[in-house]
């Protein structure tokens, strides 16, 4: 008798040695005693709403799925509002989940099988979580003016609950401008962060972002502090380019002298506006489609000292037609040739030199 006492406390000991990394945030084997998640890892892993992955990894850096996404929004949605989950798989296994998203307004409708497997943009999870959090507690710390969140586009659905959690200090963008990069996928990483400040109040953040610059000198100065040589923005593309509504997101737009405008033959527009003392020489980009890929400087199209331009330029997103070399009185240069990232949409910018301050 005593030697089966002694086995099932065994066993029992065990069994509890074995379930604390899946409940305790360090116990995760590819997470590092210094990552700068794990605070709020502890805190989603503890509350239930995120598990690892197999063998007693949490895999960080991997995407979710929209079925994950919608499965981790309701649980959210229910343990906000009644306190505690009581969700389970169904079948398929995120059935159940998407059935009490739908019915309480955290998704608009059911998931196909493709959304379900592919990986959800960040703005999809955004809004989901915020749909998730119930309205009277919707608490908001942050003075975040509208227009201030740099890459957030004026015309998105998701557009209020994503600026709703940057204003809970749930959200506070992913560099020092604030940006959210709504249309890529999103880390298991920043997953918990999000997810854990939506849970627990006090890891909430406070702090602000600057309203847009309403002045080219407001402007010239924002992109100087940043390092830049020039401010650069996409105003969208020549055949559904609308003039008045421009000048309402960028009102010192009107101040470009009418000749100041470049036209290099394509159909994205971009506003470019160069730093203080600094020249910009426009000219044109051309690509070797014969030889060996490359491009090569060609003419000399225009010159500007210091003063803004538009520039007309890129028959594909693929090819730029287009190099603007900035040269500084201090001797710094920078060669910008203006595009669109292939990735999401955006103005494709060097990781330092030009200041992007488009309002999407």
């Amino acid at each position: 008798m005593k030697k089966r006492v002694f086995a099932l406390i065994l066993t029992l000991t065990l069994c509890l040695s074995l379930s604390v990394p899946a409940v305790a945030a360090g116990g995760f084997r590819d997470v590092d005693k210094d990552a700068w998640y794990l605070e709020y890892l502890d805190t989603v892993v503890r509350s239930g709403l995120i598990n690892g992955r197999e063998n007693g990894l949490f895999a960080p850096n991997d995407s979710i799925t929209g079925a994950e996404a919608v499965k981790l929004a309701a649980c959210l949605g229910q343990l906000l509002s009644e306190g505690s989950v009581s969700l389970t798989n169904g079948s398929p296994w995120y059935a159940s989940y998407m059935e009490y998203a739908v019915e309480n307004g955290i998704i608009d409708s059911a998931l196909d099988p493709y959304t379900a497997r592919a990986p959800i943009m960040r703005a999809e999870l955004m809004d989901m979580v915020c749909r998730a959090i119930p309205p009277s507690q919707r608490k908001e710390i942050n003075s975040i003016p509208d227009g201030s969140i740099p890459d957030l586009r004026t015309y998105a659905d998701y557009r209020d609950n994503v600026y709703t959690l940057y204003r809970m200090g749930i959200l506070t963008g992913s560099d020092k401008r604030g940006s959210c990069f709504p249309e890529r996928p999103i880390r298991r990483s920043e997953v918990a962060a999000l997810v854990a400040r939506a849970v627990d109040k006090d890891l909430r953040v406070v702090f602000s972002l600057a309203a847009p610059a309403s002045t080219l000198s407001e402007l010239r100065q924002r992109a100087e502090d940043d390092g830049a040589l020039c401010a650069a923005a996409l105003l969208g593309y020549a055949p559904a380019y609308d003039e008045s509504a421009a000048e309402k997101l960028y009102p010192f737009l009107t101040e470009v002298p009418a000749e100041n405008c470049v036209v290099t033959g394509g159909e994205e527009l971009h506003f470019i506006v160069p730093c203080q003392g600094v020249t910009a020489r426009v000219y044109a980009y051309d690509f070797d489609w014969a030889g060996d890929g490359g491009y090569t400087r060609g003419e000399l199209l225009a010159e500007f000292n210091g003063e803004p331009f538009l520039l007309r330029c890129n028959f594909s997103d693929i090819v730029t037609n287009t190099l603007i070399v900035f040269s500084a009185e201090n001797g710094r240069t920078l060669s910008y040739s203006p595009s669109i990232s292939l990735e999401d949409g955006t103005l494709a910018v060097p990781e330092s030199g030009v200041y992007d301050f488009t309002r999407y």
